[in-house]
């Protein structure tokens, strides 16, 4: 599939699948050796009723792609390439509305890569599908350590004996948060589901002085079927600052 193709699968993915789909033109552009996908439907986000309310580090990332419409950044454990539709100061053109920004091995496979229409990792790609129709989202393959700071790096003793997970966050009347876990075996699965049980309940206890807090950890919803775990978490707009507080640690 050439260039052209994969503009016209796109084309094909909006009609079919509704304008908030992944897109194809973007997604081809992931390098091999990809670890880690994210995403935002920046369009999306500025327009939620909750944007104002992000922290001022995350409002300052979304406006430094201001002339972009959608953002995906691909992490390998050491590069990450940033792939936009729209334009972005200091991004290298690959197509018609698709820039990257990155390492320059990193571009020149992403502008190759696009001409053959064959992405870097198809499987990583085929797992953010489950969420990358949210305003924000990111999806892992299981086994690896992220750099997260703070709380959020308890995180990551989940993700042993998983096949990949995802996250979806939207921000519209409230807050609604989903966590997708899938297990190599069921048993990778069940293991998830009581490691993220178990640190759900101490982080409960280690929140004692915050009543806020202990709630929204209370309202986290945990369930598992087969090689699946989920855990949901919908709560109103006050939901922002307890939860930027828990994770900003």
């Amino acid at each position: 599939m050439k260039g052209a193709a994969v503009l016209a699968a796109a084309a094909c993915c909006t009609i079919g699948c509704g304008p908030r789909a992944i897109s194809p033109d973007m997604t081809v552009c992931v390098p091999a050796g990809t670890v880690a996908l994210a995403g935002m439907d920046l369009d999306r986000l500025r327009a939620a009723p909750l944007y104002a309310r992000l922290p001022a580090a995350a409002l300052a990332l979304v406006e430094s792609y201001r002339s972009a419409h959608r953002l995906l950044a691909a992490w390998s454990g050491t590069n990450l390439l940033i792939v936009v539709r729209g334009t972005a100061a200091g991004a290298a053109p690959v197509a018609k509305d698709i820039e990257v920004i990155g390492p320059e091995d990193a571009i020149r496979a992403a502008r190759a890569q696009y001409q053959s229409g064959r992405s870097g990792a198809p499987e990583l790609v085929d797992a953010a599908k489950t969420v990358a129709s949210s305003q924000i989202w990111a999806v892992a393959a299981g086994g690896i350590t992220l750099p997260l700071d703070g709380n959020a790096r308890n995180l990551n003793r989940l993700f042993h004996g998983l096949e990949f997970a995802a996250l979806a966050i939207n921000l519209d009347s409230g807050v609604d948060l989903r966590v997708i876990a899938v297990g190599r075996t069921g048993q990778g699965a069940r293991d998830f589901e009581e490691s993220l049980r178990a640190l759900l309940s101490l982080a409960s206890a280690a929140e004692s002085r915050s009543a806020e807090i202990q709630k929204l950890l209370g309202s986290v919803q945990v369930a598992r079927s087969g090689v699946k775990a989920t855990a949901t978490l919908q709560a109103g707009p006050d939901a922002i600052d307890p939860l930027l507080k828990l994770f900003g640690r």
